[in-house]
């Protein structure tokens, strides 16, 4: 029979005695009297039948009479569990075992019945009603001997739940630890409960910021979940997702990663594919791929999940469309985007009761899309719905922060720069502790801060600001290099040289050129352009703790200058500066527009190769780097964006002489190779020789004839090392990679080499053969192997396989290929091309080529070059000798110029 149940909200007892009262319902009741229970349960309001039944109970049992009292204490309803508690009581003081257990069944259907009406209250948003029906059986639990049913480890989670409901979140929070020592974790019985208080309890810790304590809560939920044999899948999919959607607000999107695509799998293995928790799953897999920029996939995703959810959530198809139009808005579609969204709010729109979060969500995104669509009316129009949504239903500091930062932005773009500023600093204020320190979201909003104290002609106070921020964003990059996220945090990288093209601004502008503010925006510069091969680092080694990137300040030495090319955009241009550090002091050069010195660059290197003279502009660089490096006998340059694409040792310096005359020169892709320690372990001492001179008609490739006289002639030097020979088809991708497994002191590959995409001036781009690079941009530089079996598909050595390998302990890699060095010109993911490649995998010097070689004047200067090494000489030292005597041979640069080195000096 329904139990019928007075859902009127009832009035509460105190904080102090609702923590006693969960206290209390963990620990049982040896000898249970009916004073106790009097006293217990005027600790919250109890209708006044119950308390008149209680006390009329008490004094029949003073008075003697056992029957009377029992039959007093159940002539009750049946939800009146205080009444079935006291006739267990009675029954127990008497010693009357069948009306004991009559009484308990009946208490403990009592209990059930209010449960559920307390599950009933929540349920329909009365978290109010629910609490007094929770307390109730709180309270009696002490005086039951329980089973399963009734443990204490279920009612306690439920008022938690019921108080976080009410946004009491310290008191719910104290209720869910009660709730958890009430469930010995040793105790497989126990295992689901914990599972559900561990869920509940994290969701809430999301819910108010609190990110790193809701991660570990939703890890011990995963843990117990798992173990539990009553939990159903949907749990185990429901606590992945909290898990991952943790994770990413905490910045560590790897984890974020592997917790989502375990939800899908198991989501498939448990055939639920059509539930909401799927769907779910798929939208958070969605936003995930769109941070790390892979658009195509994360639209695929918002559209499974719009075609699962249209057939029974309307709620869930409105976060799939909205998830679609942050998608499109992030890929610069903003029709499209308006489109998604307008079509996520109408849906909302039909049910009001849906989550304040989602509708505020889906307001913010379209706000900022009708912003850039200068419609500033509409913008204003949404915030306001979205703030109003915030404040009533709790969600502050969620809601105010993010519309903030949207009012911010309208504010920036009609040009009213003291509300923008007033604005940005309410939002950061509003943050408070609720979000960590070096977390992305906060540090874009600071970064935007900056700028807006930068307008507003505070450039003092937006300077330590924005280094504040810089700061902490190479904190958490140096983070997320420990935790191997890879490709994702790359991403990351390029959000921060945002701030660091303001903060070159701003010290550019404030005229703060002091030795010192030199200093901290070089080694602010270098920190970034290493970031991107250590994480590649980071991943190929698996041991994040050997693998944090150095501080890449530059070079020590009195005897060593670093050079470097920084570019940044201001007022719509693009301009470049030009640094040079030497014996502790950095010159800062502006070189104005970034184009003019890659076209002299450009022109240089397309010119007749036995002219010796250069652009006034390249001239008076040239110049600049000689004289602030006089003295120097090495010289590192890291040039950015397109001038990598050009070796700086054959720039002519008058009187017939070349750069590379007057220094060794080491030109590494990024910041990265500068102060790494050799790290001495076991590696083969034979030489890995690799050359491969014919190719299929498939790859319209060029024969290689001086490739087998440039291996010969290795050989022959090196005959004293045993040098390990793979020429031709033996030269096949898995005996190549078999070979560079036993880790060889030196590694000789002279082959084709592949580049995707914009390649160098001297025409050795092949992009045919390379058709994965617009979707992996590691795969867009390769090297090409022997055909090996008859039949066989092309075989390729890319970037991405190199970089995954474990080269610790090679000490040079040559690689004479055809644009070797070429990769893409964005310095900021330095991890691109072969040279970055072997230094990730743990290669300590790497010798490439940026132009097409000529093969007789390579087989010529790699003789030279190794001939200076087992001579004694360092690798950067021999190149240096092979390319001024193999210029006296051919002047033309194409036959010298080319060869780069990337390693210690």
């Amino acid at each position: 029979m329904a139990v019928e149940i007075d859902l009127r909200p009832l009035r509460l007892p105190t904080r102090a005695a609702i923590v006693r009262i969960a206290r209390s319902a963990r620990t049982v009741s040896r000898r249970p009297t009916l004073d106790d229970l009097i006293h217990r349960s005027s600790f919250y309001w109890t209708p006044d039948e119950t308390r008149t039944l209680l006390e009329r109970v008490k004094a029949e049992v003073d008075a003697g009479t056992a029957e009377l009292a029992l039959a007093t204490a159940t002539s009750t309803e049946l939800h009146n569990l205080e009444a079935h508690v006291a006739a267990m009581i009675v029954a127990a003081h008497y010693k009357m075992e069948a009306e004991g257990a009559a009484a308990f069944k009946r208490a403990a259907a009592s209990v059930d019945a209010l449960n559920t009406g307390s599950k009933e209250c929540i349920e329909r948003n009365r978290p109010n009603v629910a609490i007094p029906l929770l307390l109730r059986v709180a309270t009696s639990l002490p005086f039951v001997v329980r089973p399963n049913s009734i443990a204490p480890g279920s009612t306690l989670c439920a008022l938690a739940t019921a108080f976080q409901d009410l946004h009491q979140f310290d008191l719910a929070a104290r209720i869910y630890r009660e709730a958890e020592m009430a469930c010995p974790r040793s105790d497989p019985k126990h295992w689901f409960q914990l599972s559900m208080i561990f869920s509940d309890f994290g969701v809430m810790r999301l819910s108010e910021g609190r990110f790193e304590e809701a991660s570990r809560l939703l890890f011990d939920a995963i843990e117990f979940t798992r173990k539990s044999d009553e939990a159903p899948p949907s749990d185990l999919i429901t606590v992945l997702i909290n898990a991952a959607h943790s994770e990413r607000t905490r910045g560590n999107p790897a984890s974020s990663q592997a917790l989502l695509n375990e939800a899908i799998t198991f989501g498939r293995k448990a055939r639920v594919m059509e539930s909401a928790i799927y769907v779910r799953a798929l939208i958070h897999l969605a936003d995930q791929s769109s941070d790390a920029g892979r658009i195509a996939r994360a639209l695929r995703n918002c559209r499974r999940a719009q075609k699962i959810a249209a057939k029974f959530s309307a709620r869930l198809e409105a976060e799939a469309h909205s998830m679609e139009g942050e998608c499109q808005r992030r890929a610069g579609k903003l029709r499209a985007a308006r489109k998604s969204l307008r079509c996520a709010y109408d849906l909302l729109e039909t049910r009001k009761d849906d989550d304040a979060d989602e509708r505020i969500e889906v307001r913010l995104l379209l706000s900022d899309v009708e912003r850039q669509f200068s419609n500033f009316a509409v913008a204003e129009q949404l915030l306001d719905e979205a703030q109003i949504i915030a404040e009533r239903y709790g969600e502050g500091w969620f809601g105010n922060v993010d519309t903030l930062k949207v009012r911010g932005r309208i504010a920036w773009d009609l040009g009213e720069m003291p509300r923008c500023l007033a604005i940005r600093q309410e939002a950061i204020r509003l943050m408070g502790d609720q979000v960590p320190r070096d977390h992305p979201k906060r540090l874009l909003l600071e970064g935007e801060l900056a700028e807006a104290l930068a307008q507003c002609g505070d450039r003092s106070r937006a300077l330590k600001v924005l280094e504040s921020c810089i700061r902490k964003e190479a904190a958490l990059i140096a983070r997320l290099v420990d935790r191997r996220n890879g490709l994702l945090e790359l991403g990351q990288i390029r959000t921060t040289r945002h701030h660091i093209e303001l903060y070159i601004i701003l010290v550019l502008q404030s005229g703060r050129r002091s030795a010192k503010a030199l200093d901290r925006l070089l080694d602010t510069i270098l920190a970034f352009r290493g970031l991107a091969t250590a994480i590649w680092k980071s991943i190929r080694s698996g041991a994040s703790s050997r693998s944090k990137p150095e501080s890449n300040q530059g070079p020590v030495s009195d005897s060593v200058s670093l050079a470097l090319t920084e570019t940044y955009e201001f007022a719509g241009r693009r301009l470049r500066l030009f640094f040079v550090r030497f014996r502790q002091r950095t010159i800062l050069i502006e070189l104005g527009d970034s184009t003019c010195l890659e076209q002299s660059f450009s022109s240089w290197a397309v010119d007749d190769k036995t002219k010796t003279g250069v652009s006034n502009e390249l001239g008076q660089f040239a110049r600049n780097l000689t004289r602030h490096s006089e003295g120097a006998a090495s010289l590192i340059w890291l040039p950015d964006h397109g001038l990598s694409r050009y070796p700086i040792g054959a720039l002519p310096l008058g009187d017939d002489r070349m750069l590379t005359d007057a220094f060794c020169i080491a030109q590494p892709r990024d910041a990265y190779a500068l102060n790494r320690e050799p790290k001495e372990v076991v590696a083969s001492s034979s030489p890995l020789l690799i050359g491969v001179t014919r190719f299929g008609p498939e790859r319209d490739l060029e024969p290689l004839p001086w490739v087998g006289e440039e291996i010969s002639v290795v050989e022959r030097l090196m005959g004293r090392r045993s040098p390990v020979v793979l020429m031709e088809e033996k030269a096949e991708y898995a005996a190549v990679l078999r070979q560079l497994a036993r880790r060889p002191r030196i590694v000789h590959i002279a082959t084709h080499g592949m580049v995707a995409g914009p390649g160098s001036p001297h025409g050795g781009t092949r992009g045919r053969a390379v058709r994965a690079a617009d979707s992996d941009p590691l795969a867009g530089t390769s090297l090409v192997l022997g055909e090996g079996a008859i039949g066989a598909p092309p075989s390729l050595l890319s970037a991405r396989d190199i970089a995954r390998l474990d080269l610790t302990g090679v000490k040079l890699v040559v690689i004479s290929a055809c644009d070797s060095g070429v990769a893409s010109a964005d310095a900021s993911e330095g991890v691109l091309g072969l040279q970055a490649a072997f230094h990730a995998a743990g290669a300590e010097a790497v010798v490439t080529t940026l132009w097409k070689l000529p093969d007789k004047a390579t087989a010529y200067l790699v003789g030279q070059m190794y001939a200076a090494i087992e001579a004694g000489e360092t690798v950067v030292e021999a190149l240096r000798q092979a390319q001024v005597r193999t210029r006296r041979k051919w002047p033309d640069k194409s036959n010298w110029g080319g060869w780069v080195f990337s390693g210690p000096v």
